[in-house]
């Protein structure tokens, strides 16, 4: 294997932080990980703001559009 592909390969992983650092020096490892955690929190956070919105859009509906509504109207009303 030459000398290049196999650095290649080793460096795959961290290519992103790797070109980065080559771009923009020691600036540029901490946007990159900046962005990194900006990624995983905003997939990490999705499926807690799906859980919370029924709820919330629920208490919306009883609230102002139908105070006197069952729990079955709730249900109904979300499911179609």
């Amino acid at each position: 294997m030459h000398r290049t592909a196999e650095c290649l390969i080793h460096a795959c992983p961290m290519t992103n932080p790797n070109a980065a650092v080559a771009l923009l020096g020691k600036g540029g490892a901490m946007c990159s990980l900046l962005l990194i955690f900006m990624a995983v929190t905003s997939a990490s956070s999705a499926p807690n703001s799906s859980r919370s919105r029924p709820s919330a859009h629920t208490t919306f509906y009883k609230t102002y559009i139908n105070p006197r509504a069952t729990g079955k109207q709730l249900i109904d009303h979300f499911m179609a």
